[in-house]
């Protein structure tokens, strides 16, 4: 005999404030581990912080009298949305777009509400050409950099022969470092894909040595992050509008006992490129990755290899940076064989007998 099954409905439990949602979520993502980059970027498109030109959801909703969840029906999001996407470019719109579903999803699997209020068609936006330095721009930095101090020598050199992403570099600490075997260890809980890789050190080794040995007498090994911030490091003002220099002596610098951020990071980098006079490529910590991830390619690295150096999670990643590697395939031609059998040009090919 067959037992009758009733089909069981969640019942939404009783609203909360769409403040407390949002908070809650977050809480959720911090616990899951999410990459610090997906939270900054949670507080950025559903929090309540003022942004030039467009407001996040929370406060969005604030201003709409608009304050539980409840009332995040398929109108009230649908009206966000679309003026939203009228006031900024796409990209933006599609990332806000994705943590306006993740939040509602949130809200489903915590019985607040029974069902998404609204289908979301979102069409991820066409990725940029990758914007890479030119061999003659990275020596011109490379000229720039080796007048710097020997932190920002060693930063340099570490971006040029790992591709690093800056939060995995700003984040690492001294244990990280493997001497005896020339390796670095980028953690788990770092790295953007939470995979732990580990890197081998090429030309980097010898820079991040003369490092190392210049921040052990400042007693800051405690601290536990490798790279540090120091009081005398010469930066690029808030505006961008000049550079401040000040170049100290080394025995006269003063690290602070504070790490290196991402936002200094890039800030250096920025005053590197105009010091070059670099107007082309945009000068960040991730352009050096894309310059990495070419020239390993174009010096004959295997892709699979270059996946695991940056971390990719698959291997359409990476085959953007083959399809850009290729582009300069034109000037291989002088290395065709093909030449040397031309009349005139070397040995000829001789008839089969």
């Amino acid at each position: 005999m067959k037992r009758s099954v009733e089909k069981l409905t969640a019942v939404p439990r009783e609203s909360v404030s769409i403040e407390l949602a949002v908070q809650d979520f977050l809480a959720a993502q911090l616990r899951k581990g999410s990459a610090p980059r997906t939270i900054e970027q949670i507080e950025h498109y559903l929090g309540s912080k003022p942004v030039a030109g467009w407001k996040p959801l929370l406060l969005w909703t604030r201003d709409n009298q608009i304050h539980d969840v409840s009332q995040l029906d398929h109108d009230a999001l649908a009206r966000y949305l679309q003026e939203t996407q009228s006031l900024v470019p796409t990209g933006t719109y599609y990332r806000l777009s994705v943590m306006v579903k993740r939040l509602l999803k949130y809200l489903v699997s915590e019985d607040h509400i029974s069902e998404l209020p609204i289908k979301f068609e979102m069409r991820k936006p066409r990725r940029k050409q990758i914007d890479v330095f030119t061999p003659d721009e990275m020596r011109k930095l490379a000229a720039v950099v080796a007048k710097e101090n020997p932190r920002d020598y060693a930063i340099f050199h570490i971006l040029l022969d790992t591709g690093l992403r800056a939060n995995e570099l700003c984040s690492l600490r001294c244990q990280d470092f493997h001497w005896d075997r020339e390796e670095v260890l980028v953690r788990a809980e770092t790295a953007k894909t939470r995979t732990e890789r580990t890197l081998h050190l090429g030309s980097s080794l010898g820079p991040l040595i003369k490092y190392r040995r210049l921040r052990e007498p400042y007693g800051v090994n405690d601290i536990g992050f490798f790279f540090l911030s120091f009081w005398s490091t010469p930066v690029v003002s808030g505006t961008m509008g000049h550079i401040a220099r000040r170049n100290l002596p080394t025995h006269k610098i003063a690290f602070r006992k504070a790490p290196l951020t991402s936002k200094g990071l890039y800030h250096l980098v920025h005053k590197w490129g105009q010091l070059a006079g670099i107007k082309e490529a945009r000068c960040s910590p991730h352009t050096f990755r894309h310059f990495f991830a070419v020239q390993f390619l174009r010096n004959g690295g295997n892709v699979m290899e270059l996946q695991r150096a940056l971390g990719h999670k698959n291997l359409e990643q990476t085959s953007e940076y083959v399809s850009y590697a290729q582009t300069d395939m034109k000037k291989a031609r002088k290395f065709s064989p093909g030449w040397d059998y031309l009349p005139g040009r070397g040995q000829k090919l001789e008839p089969h007998s």
